[in-house]
């Protein structure tokens, strides 16, 4: 799913605007990220780097955002989410300049 395509669509709102204080974003997701012409965290070994190696991708501008993260459960794809919720989101959700970030527990 193109959820970073989403977050950039997010960050790039006008009502959505950084000069808003206390802007929170929820983020309801498998957290799986696919590109079928490019990155994917369907692929084992991915990581925040691998994404930033394909050109010119930047994350979304968060400064002072909370969010609030949301998983779906993939039990299809545990191993794959685990791995995405370890090594990507985390420095994907720190190079934005997000605030703070609380994760739900899995249902």
């Amino acid at each position: 799913s193109p959820i970073i395509a989403g977050l950039r669509a997010v960050a790039a709102d006008p009502d959505y605007d950084p000069s808003i204080p206390h802007r929170r974003l929820v983020l309801v997701s498998d957290l799986l990220e696919h590109d079928p012409q490019g990155f994917s965290l369907y692929v084992s070994d991915t990581n925040y780097a691998a994404w930033q190696a394909q050109g010119s991708n930047r994350p979304p501008d968060f400064a002072r955002v909370d969010l609030r993260v949301v998983p779906i459960d993939r039990p299809d794809h545990a191993d794959a989410q685990a791995v995405a919720m370890a090594r990507f989101w985390p420095a994907f959700f720190d190079a934005s300049d997000v605030q703070s970030v609380s994760t739900d527990p899995a249902p």
